[in-house]
């Protein structure tokens, strides 16, 4: 099982709300227009005006990876104090939804990029004055993948096909493939959680996210699997199934299914070592044609 990349395709805009008490400014793009002065005062603060706000890449640079994945929205209140060149600094989580998945530690990270323009006394800026900082983190709208639809009307023949093509695909080790795929999919994603994925999240939010994962994606196995079915009924005949399922129940088609499991790894270690042979003989031809100087001896491989 392939999961939606581990990661969403790079650049992803994300949405940020910033609110500096009772005003707003929101941020999808770069920062073309000119800043946005908020409409009311805040205590401490006297008619603040952001210069700077992070951009939709900032956002999605710091975008907690597993939240990422799972295209989760989270929010986040930051406290901090304002300085005299109008930055913030000391900020600190104040609230954090959902927690212990690495919303906080993003919305701290990008709180760096905001910059307004600091109150002053007597003509000149001063900072220290607090401040509250809330971002919303939302993945944007993506429309849901298109699984292919069979068109044929479900008459007693093509019933029967796709009974046969459920047997074949148990038959053939495709259904007890996929289970050990996701065996290797659940624990992809625990060593990722504790790594790539993990983003500073706590240990027991990381834990419920990695149970709800496993629990999702054994729960998509059986619609997986019946459309496999659908798809097999549309490819092959009624007699063409029969045949095959024939085959994959005889002592041969029982040999081959069993050896299934270890030919890809053998194909592929052939494939490496036709490659490396193909790039030292490359080397060899070219440098007969070219004079390429001394060069290293091929190493054995």
């Amino acid at each position: 099982m392939k999961p939606h990349q581990f990661k969403r395709a790079a650049g992803v805009a994300a949405f940020l709300a910033v609110m500096l008490g009772a005003g707003a400014v929101a941020a999808q793009t770069a920062p073309a227009q000119a800043p946005r002065p908020l409409d009311l005062p805040i205590e401490g603060v006297i008619t603040p005006e952001w210069t700077q706000i992070p951009t939709s890449d900032q956002m999605a640079q710091f975008y907690p990876k597993l939240p990422e994945f799972l295209n989760l929205a989270g929010r986040v209140r930051l406290d901090c104090l304002t300085t005299a060149a109008g930055g913030l600094e000391q900020c600190v989580v104040a609230s954090e939804r959902p927690g212990g998945l690495g919303f906080g530690a993003a919305a701290v990270a990008l709180s760096a990029y905001f910059h307004l323009k600091p109150r002053t006394v007597g003509g000149s800026a001063v900072g220290g004055d607090e401040t509250s900082v809330s971002l919303a983190f939302q993945m944007p709208a993506e429309a849901p993948p298109a699984y292919p639809r069979s068109t044929l009307a479900p008459t007693a023949a093509r019933m029967r096909a796709i009974k046969l093509a459920r047997q074949l695909i148990i038959a053939s080790g495709l259904e007890a493939n996929v289970d050990g795929q996701l065996n290797m999919f659940s624990q992809q994603i625990k060593g990722r959680l504790a790594g790539p994925l993990s983003t500073s999240g706590d240990g027991a939010a990381l834990d419920q996210a990695a149970q709800a994962l496993d629990e999702a994606a054994r729960s998509a196995v059986p619609a997986y699997l019946d459309r496999l079915s659908q798809v097999y009924a549309q490819t092959y005949s009624e007699a063409e199934l029969t045949a095959i399922l024939t085959f994959m129940r005889s002592p041969a088609g029982k040999a081959w299914t069993a050896h299934q499991a270890d030919l890809p790894r053998q194909v592929s270690q052939i494939w490496t070592q036709l490659w490396l042979s193909v790039s030292d003989d490359a080397r060899r031809r070219l440098c007969q044609r070219i004079d390429c100087g001394a060069q290293p001896a091929a190493a054995t491989r």
